[in-house]
């Protein structure tokens, strides 16, 4: 359930709280058997996020952009896992995507999660930034996507470095 209007309702329904990240079974009255279930934010809370400290007068009140882009990978994982494995346990499975994407990402994963803030951040969300120039900001940034408070517009590259791969 996505969303504090789902959540609540969700709550209302099966009267597992409202809090975001939490997970578990619920039986729906009226089913036979039990379905597995997290709460999370909004869809698109990430876009009106910004990084910590940004000096923006539309950031003064939303500054948890890598928390929140966080939760929200967390939440996507978890939803591929039990898509993979329907009767897993859904706690076991949010704690294996909490290993992925916060407490050991790898190098790979790291880059994704840099390129994916910057692309859902407010100071880019809408402006065109394209996935490869997100990668390219955090190739530069050593997966920081906070490292500056601006939207990267595409990044040039030298014909000698495209013959090398980069």
């Amino acid at each position: 359930m996505l969303g504090t209007p789902a959540r609540e309702d969700w709550d209302k329904i099966t009267g597992t709280g409202t809090d975001v990240l939490n997970t578990g079974t619920a039986t729906i009255p009226g089913a036979s058997k039990p379905t597995p279930y997290i709460l999370g934010n909004h869809p698109d809370v990430t876009t009106y996020q910004c990084c910590p400290g940004d000096p923006s007068s539309e950031c003064k009140d939303s500054q948890d952009l890598i928390k929140d882009e966080e939760i929200d990978v967390r939440i996507a994982c978890w939803a591929q896992g039990m898509a993979d494995s329907p009767n897993s346990n859904p706690a076991q499975i949010l704690d294996a995507c909490t290993d992925t994407w916060v407490t050991s990402r790898s190098p790979d994963d790291d880059l994704t999660f840099c390129a994916l803030a910057r692309m859902d951040s407010n100071e880019c969300f809408g402006k065109n930034i394209d996935w490869d120039t997100a990668v390219d900001y955090c190739k530069i940034h050593n997966n920081d996507p906070c490292a500056t408070y601006e939207c990267p517009s595409k990044l040039k590259r030298s014909v000698a470095s495209d013959r090398r791969g980069m």
